[in-house]
């Protein structure tokens, strides 16, 4: 399969919206992608149907057309091809098609195994970009909180304040001056957490 690495400088990733140029193995790519995500989710589905031109003519957001994949060839055709998919791919597991008590609501509902809690401590110790939880990006509830401009109508009377709860007066989160933020649209490899969590002043 075919792809194009992810840098900074290539954010909209063209390669994707570049549908008309993806060779066989791209495709063949994406079918299989299609077909283990059927066959691990036990139930065939798509998020949408089509996705109509942009000005250009040509389909933005290719992966999201289930009608441009099953016309290109990398959404299946029959959905039932993707039943065994994940284990001819090595993978294993599956679903038997019957449920435990527990996960209806059944006996044991809602109760989770102290083997399986004590995996998962909160807060966590460690994120997995390094270091304790205290130094990840925060944020300060002083801002001044946006209030959208009412709508203008021709003869109509309307009576809009731009805010749905006029008795929503929190203050909203703004950045703290002086600390460092990561770019959140950058390369996730690249991202360097602050030395000594949001306080102000800190970098």
């Amino acid at each position: 399969m075919s792809v194009e690495p992810f840098t900074p400088s290539n954010p909209d990733c063209p390669f994707w919206d570049d549908w008309e140029n993806w060779d066989q193995g791209t495709k063949d790519g994406i079918l299989n992608f299609a077909l283990a995500s059927m066959d691990a989710l036990e139930n065939p589905f798509f998020w949408t149907w089509k996705i109509g031109p942009m000005a250009n003519g040509s389909i933005g957001a290719p992966l999201w057309s289930y009608q441009l994949g099953l016309q290109n060839g990398w959404v299946p055709t029959d959905p039932r091809k993707s039943k065994g998919k994940c284990a001819a791919l090595g993978v294993p597991g599956g679903f038997s098609g019957t449920y435990l008590p527990w996960q209806t609501g059944g006996d044991g509902a809602g109760n989770i195994p102290p083997s399986v809690t004590a995996s998962y401590p909160w807060p966590p110790t460690t994120i997995s970009l390094g270091g304790p939880p205290a130094r990840l990006p925060q944020y300060t509830p002083t801002g001044s909180i946006t209030t959208l401009p009412p709508p203008t109508f021709t003869g109509t009377k309307v009576s809009i304040n731009g805010w749905y709860d006029s008795g929503d007066t929190l203050p909203a989160p703004t950045p703290i001056p002086g600390c460092a933020y990561p770019n959140a649209w950058g390369d996730p490899s690249s991202i360097v957490l602050p030395a000594t969590g949001c306080s102000p002043g800190s970098t």
